[in-house]
């Protein structure tokens, strides 16, 4: 599961198109680190289009801003943009079959300031539910065939 590299890269281009200055000024570290404060599995079945739904999950993710000076930056516009448009991860495009990919939906909760190393990191808490399925490659169900009239 990937979810914690695609939710990075899914808010640091947020942070591009939001608050660049963010990115361009962060202290020789990546600008956002990710990490799963707690997820919780359930098993799942049936087809989800292409993909055979395998698990279900639920839970925290945590997500820490780093830049400096981030508590001088204007966070509103990134905060507006993340609860008007909550982050949706779909499966992976071109997959291969057989291939595990997540799906999720994941949705700003809340938005503190935390220090670490005397600066002032934002860390802000994401809900997040989504569905982990492995590829099975295109399934040919009866309403896709096409019906013949007329044949004896």
């Amino acid at each position: 599961m990937r979810l914690r590299t695609r939710l990075s890269e899914e808010l640091k281009a947020r942070l591009i198109a939001t608050l660049p200055e963010a990115v361009e000024t962060i202290w020789d570290h990546v600008a956002v680190v990710v990490m799963v404060e707690q997820l919780k599995f359930t098993s799942a079945g049936g087809l989800e289009g292409d993909w055979e739904r395998r698990t279900q999950f639920e839970g925290v993710v945590r997500a820490e801003l780093r830049a400096d000076a981030i508590d001088s930056l204007e966070v509103e516009p990134l905060i507006t943009n993340l609860v008007a448009d909550p982050v949706f991860l779909d499966f992976e495009a071109d997959p291969e079959i057989d291939q595990i990919s997540e799906k999720a939906r994941i949705v700003l909760a809340e938005w503190r300031d935390t220090i670490r190393d005397q600066d002032v990191a934002s860390a802000l808490r994401f809900t997040v539910t989504g569905t982990i399925a492995a590829y099975h490659g295109q399934v040919v169900r009866p309403q896709d065939e096409p019906i013949i009239r007329g044949a004896a």
